[in-house]
C-alpha cells in the first residue's frame, strides 16, 4: 500500500520521508522495488534498513538503482555498510526522521538525546545504505 500511495498525487507527507528504492538482485536478475524512509542531503539520499532483510545484500560493494522519489525518478549508485562505524550516521539520521527512531529501538534521553547504548545495538543490526543520485542528462 505504501508503495500505491508513494507513485499517486496523494503522497502528502509520505513524499518527504519516504522514496522507491528498486534494487536489482544480483543472481536471479529480478528488481525489487523497497519502500525506505529517507534523508537527503544534496544529491545523496540516506536511507536505513534491518540487518536481517536480504534485499540489501545486492548492494554490497556497490550496485545501479532506481529511485521514486517525490513522484519522479531518479538513478544512481547505492553502497550498503554495516558496524558501528555507521553510530554517526544513524544518530543524524534519526535526528532528521526521530519517528523511525521507535522503529529502529533507540531511545532517546530526557535531555533529548539518544541512548549511545541503544545507537551501538543499532549500529549492529541495521544497514546504512546511501544513495548518489546521477544528474539528470
Amino acid at each position: 500500500m505504501v508503495k500505491a500511495v508513494l507513485r499517486s498525487s496523494a503522497q502528502g507527507c509520505l513524499g518527504d520521508t519516504m522514496m522507491i528504492l528498486t534494487v536489482t538482485g544480483r543472481r536471479t536478475g529480478r528488481s525489487y522495488e523497497i519502500p525506505v524512509s529517507y534523508v537527503a542531503d544534496g544529491a545523496v539520499l540516506t536511507c536505513i534498513t534491518g540487518i536481517d532483510n536480504a534485499w540489501w545484500k545486492n548492494l554490497r560493494g556497490g550496485a545501479d538503482v532506481a529511485v521514486l522519489l517525490q513522484r519522479s525518478r531518479f538513478r544512481g549508485y547505492a553502497e550498503a555498510s554495516t558496524g558501528v562505524a555507521n553510530i554517526p550516521v544513524i544518530e543524524s539520521f534519526l535526528a532528521a526522521r526521530p519517528r523511525d527512531a521507535r522503529f529502529h529501538q533507540v531511545r532517546r534521553s530526557v535531555h533529548g538525546k539518544f541512548d549511545a547504548d541503544d545507537l551501538t545495538r543499532a549500529a549492529q543490526t541495521r544497514v546504512v545504505i546511501r544513495v548518489r543520485l546521477w544528474p539528470e542528462c
